[in-house]
């Protein structure tokens, strides 16, 4: 499916003397992408992070940086409080403002969520690793979009964050699941472009479908109005990736391209969550948070290596195109992009700091899960 969008020359003017700047399309060059153009983002890439992902570094097994025993306990003191807080907070406003809204419009979730497995069906166990997932992984994200606008000494609505959390999940199920999103794979990509690009007039919506555009009216009221127009915009360049990213399920789709969704689809992610805070961004900041979150997808993929791999999904961690090594790489580049933001005034020190630190911890940790994984892989193909 190719997502052509008429956006040349886009601009969004916002609060401060900053201007946020999208280079017009150029003509197509990924002819097998819903982004066949070449835009801003690849040149960022390129910039920055032209040499990673395509295999010229090596991995030794626990690799850690030299400060590597001191980063873990340094970052939980720092954000063990705000992440209960954050989890908190988050089932205290799902209970208020959304809850209400499943019980009218799916109250199939809910029940499937407190039935018993045994007595579900395919569908119903789908809903109810769907409501888990809504629960488990929310308040996580609530407390890293906090996180996130501490660095520049902003807030984050509670609704706007609510919304965003939510979207995650529900997106992700209408995207992959046919059993609960009852459509065809074009036809339910097609259905969420028109969703994600603000145009509700789909026909005969599923009861998910409208959970889904009651998310996307929530956030285009509570998300600070100087970046509703920025957040769409990223919204649908995310839309686009995700939608590339089907081809991972493809053994032949070449390194080139994976490692472009792989970067673009994590980049786009975290853009979105740097949008939510009542701040008025320069692009230079967003281009921080697109290389940031080009780092982070790396991680997850770290996580997932041992399902993937079992799913058949390609990611440059299974094809060893990345290593932990060059992701404490990345996130140097990263911290030194934020780093001229307290120096201009704008970022805090401390908060930047306390930032970097948890990414720390969360590389620590997710090498650990990359170890572990290849040793498995490898000690099988010694069999």
């Amino acid at each position: 499916l190719i997502l052509l969008i008429g956006l040349s020359n886009f601009s969004v003017s916002i609060a401060s003397d900053e201007i946020i700047k999208i280079q017009p399309e150029t003509p197509i060059e990924f002819p097998d992408s819903a982004a066949p153009y070449r835009d801003h983002e690849d040149d960022l890439l390129d910039f920055y992070y032209g040499s990673f992902g395509k295999g010229r570094t090596p991995h030794a097994t626990q690799a850690v940086r030299e400060s590597g025993p001191l980063i873990a306990p340094k970052a939980i003191w720092k954000s063990a409080i705000p992440i209960l807080s954050g989890i908190h907070d988050f089932h205290t406003e799902y209970k208020k403002t959304f809850l209400p809204v499943i019980e009218r419009e799916y109250p199939e979730l809910l029940a499937a969520y407190k039935s018993s497995d045994d007595l579900l069906s395919k569908k119903g166990k789908a809903l109810k690793y769907l409501h888990e997932k809504i629960l488990d992984e929310s308040g996580k994200n609530w407390f890293f979009s906090i996180l996130t606008a501490n660095m520049h000494r902003s807030k984050v609505p509670d609704l706007a964050n609510l919304y965003f959390d939510l979207s995650h999940p529900i997106y992700d199920v209408l995207f992959d699941n046919a059993d609960i999103a009852d459509f065809s794979d074009g036809e339910r990509i097609a259905r969420l472009t028109k969703i994600v690009t603000r145009n509700y007039d789909i026909p005969n919506p599923n009861p998910m479908e409208k959970l889904l555009i009651i998310i996307v009216q929530g956030l285009v009221k509570n998300i600070p109005s100087q970046n509703v127009e920025p957040f769409f915009f990223y919204l649908l360049k995310l839309h686009e990736a995700q939608t590339d990213s089907i081809r991972q399920h493809n053994a032949n789709i070449s390194d080139e391209e994976l490692r472009r969704t792989t970067f673009r689809k994590g980049g786009y992610s975290m853009v979105l969550y740097a949008l939510l805070a009542d701040h008025n961004f320069s692009q230079d900041e967003l281009d921080g948070y697109f290389l940031e979150g080009a780092m982070l997808q790396n991680l997850d993929d770290f996580s997932d290596l041992e399902e993937d791999r079992g799913e058949g999904i390609n990611t440059l961690a299974f094809r060893k195109l990345i290593t932990p090594e060059e992701v404490w790489s990345m996130k140097d580049v990263v911290q030194r992009h934020f780093e001229q933001f307290i120096e201009k005034g704008t970022y805090d020190e401390k908060m930047v700091d306390t930032y970097f630190g948890a990414l720390d911890m969360f590389i620590l940790g997710n090498t650990k899960l990359y170890d572990r994984a290849i040793d498995k892989v490898t000690n099988e193909n010694l069999k």
